[in-house]
């Protein structure tokens, strides 16, 4: 690697800034080689996702770190000559609230779902959904998934699960949610295990004893949870661990961040009073795990 590397002072400000400006101008010419690159490791990953995902959130990253954004985590992590990236994520819900335009909805829904097939940790990883609606959000999700990928095994678009361990958990978290009495609902064909191509699945009627309710999903199995009232809904997500997820807010202003989010378009009259979510959203005495998102009307 040439001469030792030397702990000490950390560069000057114009040595960070060229570093960064190469670091930016090689990714971006080497997009096309670590696409696939990535895509050989996944055994099958679209490129797309691959430019989306990881290409331009280094070029982004690089973009805000030479106007000095994250700089005191940057330099934290150059103590130890140590590269980093941050995500947070969790257990997130998506909340349909009784007033849901799925035909809006549904599409938001399965994209943030089946990005990188499920596999990103902000993605959507359970729904809750007004008990009389759980047929109608089934047909919706399906409908919107469907036109996204015509078909998932055989579609250069679609991701593979990246490994076989990865794969090996995802179907058992589907075997142990039938064992208990969740309908499982596959919305394209069946799974390739040799290529782990793993279409979409709606898991209807989740229960808390089940192991895909216990843990964070990582991939595209959507487990449905019906409720009957939004408080409710709410009780439901104040209950759990709580998880770093602080998902941006968009709509409801007069909400602590984090709280939750309103797709763009949702009116703020279908959703409950800023009180009430701050209320049932604190657990401990302190912000309970945000509810992800809340889709109305």
């Amino acid at each position: 690697m040439g001469s030792k590397c030397q702990q000490g002072a950390l560069p000057g400000r114009e040595a960070r800034i060229d570093r960064l400006q190469r670091l930016r101008a090689m990714v971006e010419k080497h997009e096309g080689a670590f696409a696939s690159a990535i895509a050989e490791d996944f055994g099958g990953r679209s490129r797309h996702e691959t430019l989306v995902a990881e290409v331009f959130v280094v070029v982004a990253a690089a973009k805000h770190a030479m106007r000095q954004v994250g700089r005191m985590v940057a330099q934290a992590a150059a103590k130890n000559l140590t590269p980093v990236t941050l995500e947070l994520g969790g257990k997130s819900p998506a909340i349909i609230d009784p007033s849901c335009d799925l035909a809006c909805a549904a599409p938001r829904i399965a994209l943030g779902k089946l990005l990188n097939a499920g596999q990103t940790c902000i993605a959507p990883d359970y729904a809750l959904v007004p008990g009389d609606d759980v047929a109608a959000f089934a047909t919706a999700m399906r409908a919107a998934m469907t036109a996204m990928y015509p078909r998932f095994v055989d579609n250069d678009d679609y991701t593979s699960i990246v490994n076989d361990g990865h794969y090996a958990r995802l179907a058992r978290l589907l075997a142990d949610a039938q064992a208990k009495g969740a309908r499982i609902v596959e919305l394209g064909e069946k799974a390739d295990a040799a290529r782990r191509r793993l279409p979409p699945v709606l898991v209807l009627g989740a229960t808390d004893d089940m192991q895909i309710m216990q843990e964070e999903i990582f991939g595209p199995l959507l487990p449905v949870v019906a409720y009957r009232g939004l408080e409710e809904a709410i009780d439901y997500v104040a209950r759990r661990e709580r998880h770093p997820r602080l998902p941006r807010r968009s709509g409801l202003s007069h909400l602590q961040q984090g709280q939750a989010r309103v797709l763009p378009g949702a009116p703020q009259r279908h959703v409950p009073d800023a009180p009430a979510l701050r209320t049932r959203f604190r657990t401990r005495g302190r912000p309970a795990a945000a509810p992800g998102v809340i889709v109305s009307g």
